[in-house]
Formats: C-alpha cells, structure tokens, sequence
C-alpha cells in the first residue's frame, strides 16, 4: 500500500570535497571582478566560503557529519546528493551505511567535476535498474538549438576583461542530470541547474528554461527506461531557481511541486553576496584585490534569500524544509556546505505489481464454451442410455 516517506536533497560542495581552504581557493578561483560604474562584478560563491576553512575537507567532513545526523534523526528513503565529488564515495558510505542503501554515483563523462550521487533504500524501492544521464546544461530542442546555450555570450560579455576567462569563457556544461529507474517501478531524479547570479547582468530566471529542458529529457529518458509513470517518479535537486519560478513543474501533464505556493519556498541558498542579499556589490570590503576571509554578519545563514533546492513531486505530504547547519557561534555563518540541507515527506504510491501470468485455459475454450460443450456431453450420455434401455426392453418382450 502506499506509505510516507521522508526524501533529502543536498548541494555538498564540491570545491570542499577536493579539500580547497584558505589561500587555496586562490588556485582555482582567483579574485572577484572588481565593479565599475557601468558593469557588476563576477563573484564565485564558494571562493569566500572556503577562505574561511582553516584546513583541507574541514567543511566538507561537517556536512558529511551534519548530513549523517539527518539521516538518523529522518531515516530517509531516498537522498539526493549534487555537487559530489567521486573521490568521497566511501567517505559518505561509511558515514550513512550501506546495509539498506543503493549507491549510484552520476558516471557519465561531462565537463565538471561536480557530480550528483543518488542514494535509495532498497526495501522499499528495490535495486537500481536501467540508468538515463545527460547534461543538463548542453540541453537541445527539437530544432538541435541549445536551451541554454543562447545566454554563453552573454555571461562572457557580463565578465569581459577578467584574464581567467579570457581562453574558456564559463558556459553552462558540465550540469549533470539522471533519471534511475528501480526494480519496484519507481524513478529517482538528481539533477544540478545551470546558475544564473543575480548580480550578473543581464540576470536570467533559469526557471521557465528549467521547465523546459526537464521536460526534454524526461522524454528523451523513456527511450532508454521504457514509460515513465510520473507520479512515482521522485526530484531531487540542486536547481539555481532562485526566483521559485520552477513551481508549478508540469512533467507528461502531471504537477509536480515542493509543497510552498508560488510566493514562499525554503530559502537554502546561499553563502555570497548574491544570495544573502547584498543590492550593492561595490561595498568596502567586498572586491577588489583579493578574496576576502569572511562576509562577516553578511554571510549568516539567516540572510539567505534564495530558493533552489528542492525534493518535487506530485505527492507532497509536508512541504520542502530547509535544515540550519553547523555555524561559527561569530558570525552565524555555515562550517558545513554553502548550501542548506533540505528534505520534504511524500506519499510513495505503490509499487509495480507482477505482470499478469498468461492464462492456462486455451484462448480457443473460452467458458461459456466449456458450459455448452458439458450439456452436449451429458445429453450424448443420457441419449446412449436411453437406448441401451430400450434395446434391453424390446428383447425381454
């Protein structure tokens, strides 16, 4: 029968995975687009987070440790994990177990290091069968034009003049997304969305052009999984949705949502200027020459006004609700990921059942047949009866 289950979904940080801290951050980030009057600067999110890790996987062993924490205080059924680095699967195993749970690291070669990692219990939703993934961000249409290609020139344009750009300008590959099919009839999706920061310019809402591509490959996804029934199909994801536009998600004509209306939302996202909402990106202290050490009070959970993370589904019991996380007793800011852990409870329908067996009556004997063909039978004996009677009369006379 169907039965409620609790599902995560979690951005874990993959420049954390990869042990960057400290001066580290430099290596790969370099420092923020200093701002002019006429163009916004260009500020990575975790360059500032990962400044203040004083030592290598310091904050990624938090959010391991947190979201261990909210496995056993949830027991989730299913847990979507993006922004996973492959070099710490056994890390998050060792950490959550895996007696009850599937492990299904994205393994498609794409451009990024992140990852998704979509973990299931398979008591209740079987072992993992058949395997869709793509890249979200290259997403096509019919016409073979890229969904989110059009707007690659117009980021290179926002960030024009920074050197680290010069040769390979950012663009939107590299965003994994899949779709498991499980032996129970069930489908897990884990995606991460191509991001759009409010301060570039121009600023793009990814949610009407997510509506679209999940759509795509949702279709594209049942030629390899056969038809996808949607209402067992469960998402899990890291989306840039920051303007919750996403909602309502309509997939082969079904609603999916996480639970808020179109005005509210868990805000999950996340530790830069951009998201914890800071209008003016020339302030002192935040561009300029170097990556600075800590947005301070700026940088405090609290003040995260964006949403994104989300578990979907057309079977919402409880809406999506973002968890706090480890934070320095300072300044309120997250030791753990950048992004808030979020879970939502659904109504799991229930699974696939056995496919009918085929029946042992012969398609030629159907029964009315079989009821036609005993009377002819019983007439037949009763008729060769009568005779033998009569045969046994006309002799005694």
């Amino acid at each position: 029968m169907a039965q409620e289950i609790k599902v995560i979904s979690y951005n874990i940080s993959v420049f954390s995975a990869m042990g960057f801290f400290g001066d580290t951050v430099k290596s790969t980030f370099g420092d923020p687009t200093p701002t002019t009057d006429d163009q916004k600067g260009y500020y990575p999110s975790e360059a500032r987070f990962l400044r203040r890790a004083t030592k290598a996987k310091e904050f990624f062993d938090n959010a391991v440790a947190h979201l261990k924490n909210q496995v056993d205080l949830l027991h989730p059924a299913a847990i979507g994990i993006q922004e996973y680095h492959d070099s710490t699967l056994n890390e998050i195993k060792t950490a959550i177990g895996d007696s009850k749970y599937e492990y299904v690291p994205f393994a498609k070669d794409i451009f990024n290091k992140a990852r998704t990692l979509t973990i299931f219990d398979r008591g209740i939703f079987g072992t993992k069968g058949e395997v869709y993934e793509s890249d979200l961000g290259l997403t096509q249409r019919a016409d073979s034009s890229y969904l989110f290609k059009p707007y690659f020139s117009e980021i290179r344009d926002a960030i024009k003049g920074d050197i680290r750009f010069a040769e390979n300008p950012p663009g939107d590959s590299g965003r994994p997304i899949s779709i498991i099919k499980t032996s129970n009839g069930y489908f897990l999706m884990n995606f991460q969305g191509p991001n759009r920061p409010r301060l570039a310019n121009p600023s793009v809402d990814v949610g009407p052009l997510l509506k679209e591509a999940l759509q795509i490959h949702l279709t594209e996804a049942e030629k390899i999984l056969g038809t996808i029934d949607v209402q067992k199909l469960i998402i899990m994801c890291d989306s840039n949705d920051r303007a919750h536009s996403i909602i309502p998600l309509m997939l082969n004509g079904v609603e999916f949502t996480d639970g808020h209306d179109k005005e509210s939302g868990a805000k999950s996202c996340c530790y830069n200027i951009d998201s914890c909402g800071i209008d003016k990106d020339g302030d002192p202290g935040f561009q300029g020459p170097s990556v600075v050490e800590s947005m301070g009070e700026f940088g405090r959970e609290s003040k995260y006004i964006y949403t994104g993370d989300y578990v979907l589904s057309p079977n919402i019991v409880k809406s999506v609700e973002a968890v706090d996380s480890p934070t320095h007793e300072t300044d309120g800011a997250s030791k753990a990921s950048d992004h808030k852990l979020v879970y939502a409870t659904i109504l799991l329908p229930n699974p696939s059942t056995a496919p009918p067996q085929p029946p042992t009556t012969p398609p030629s004997m159907g029964g009315s047949k079989r009821r036609r063909s005993k009377r002819r039978n019983k007439r037949n004996n009763r008729s060769k009866k009568n005779k033998r009677r009569n045969k046994r009369r006309s002799g005694r006379k």
